[in-house]
Formats: structure tokens, C-alpha cells, sequence
């Protein structure tokens, strides 16, 4: 929480995440119960979240927002596909989705639609990561979403680069299944 701020961007009480900072005892004030941090280093955390939940999550929930606060407009994210969406940066990407009100969701997973219900994650559409691995010589797939989070990297990520709307956006945050892809 902003305890004092000398930035016009946030305010005192403003909840937010330190990202990419120093915060040891490296850093000024780095292990008091205050932190003093540039405000380029300062992020506010999504509409609805409290800072226990930031906490929480850890590597793969800073993961996952990174490449949510990455993006131009959130606004205009009506679809979005996520890859490796059975992981916990997935998990959290799914989440992240749904507190910002993505109304049409992919998950390319192996696992099945149950396992979001049981999580109570929305995902409209479960596509097996075999499908979206697959190796294609066409430059251009049909534009399906507007934004993609792809933890998988390979051809899944030329695959999701394809299939992306005009003006699309695409945060790579992973390369599980390694760096080649089609596009080579």
C-alpha cells in the first residue's frame, strides 16, 4: 500500500506491486517495513485484488500479470487464448482474464474442460496442445483471437501469432516445448 507519494500517478493508499526492483538490503529501505521505490518500478494491482492475493502468488501470478500489464488496451480484449493454461502461470493468466472480463476464453491444455470447472476458472473452449503443435507452412491462420499468453513457446507460439486478429497482442512468457517453431 502507497504510504506517501511524491509521484502523480499513484496516491496514498493506491495498492500496488514492486516489479523488477531491488529488495534486499541492496535497496534503500529494502528490509524496513517500508520500501522507497522509483515509480517506474511500481505497478497497480488489477481492479478487485488485495494485496494477500499478490502475495500469494507468487512467480507465477507476477508471471502472468507481466504479461497482462504488457498490453496496450485491456479494453479491447473481447478473446483470448492461453497456452499452457494447466500450469500455474496459465492458472493465474485464466484468473486475470476473468477479473478483467474477457467474455470468450482458450485454454490450449491437455487436460479437459473439468478441471477449469473444478477450479472455477471460465474457459469456453479446451484445444489439446497437439492441435496447436502441429507444424503449419501457411503464413496466416483465421484471426480467432485478439490476445494470446503462451507459456509453451514452439510451434504453438507461431501457431497463436497466426491466429491472432489484426492488431492483435501476444506475450510470450514461456518455451516449454523449446524454440523452434515454422517460423524458422
Amino acid at each position: 500500500t502507497v504510504n506517501e507519494s511524491n509521484s502523480s500517478r499513484f496516491s496514498e493508499g493506491d495498492l500496488v506491486w514492486v516489479v523488477g526492483s531491488e529488495l534486499s538490503s541492496g535497496g534503500v529501505g529494502g528490509v524496513t517495513e517500508f520500501l522507497i521505490v522509483n515509480e517506474s518500478k511500481i505497478h497497480r494491482l488489477p481492479e478487485g485484488w488485495s494485496a494477500e492475493l499478490a502475495a500469494l502468488g507468487g512467480t507465477p501470478l507476477l508471471t502472468a500479470a507481466l504479461a497482462w500489464l504488457s498490453w496496450n488496451s485491456l479494453s479491447e480484449i473481447n478473446s483470448l487464448v492461453v497456452s499452457g493454461a494447466g500450469g500455474a502461470v496459465g492458472h493465474f493468466s485464466l484468473l486475470l482474464a476473468a477479473e478483467t472480463g474477457v467474455k470468450h476464453v482458450a485454454a490450449v491444455t491437455n487436460r479437459n474442460s473439468e478441471h477449469f470447472k473444478e477450479l472455477g476458472l471460465s474457459v469456453e473452449k479446451v484445444i489439446p496442445t497437439e492441435k496447436l503443435a502441429e507444424q503449419t507452412d501457411f503464413s496466416l491462420l483465421p484471426e480467432r483471437w485478439d490476445a494470446a499468453i503462451d507459456a509453451l513457446g514452439g510451434n504453438v507460439l507461431a501457431n497463436l501469432l497466426k491466429a491472432c486478429r489484426r492488431g492483435g497482442q501476444v506475450a510470450a512468457i514461456g518455451n516449454v516445448l523449446g524454440s523452434r517453431t515454422g517460423l524458422d
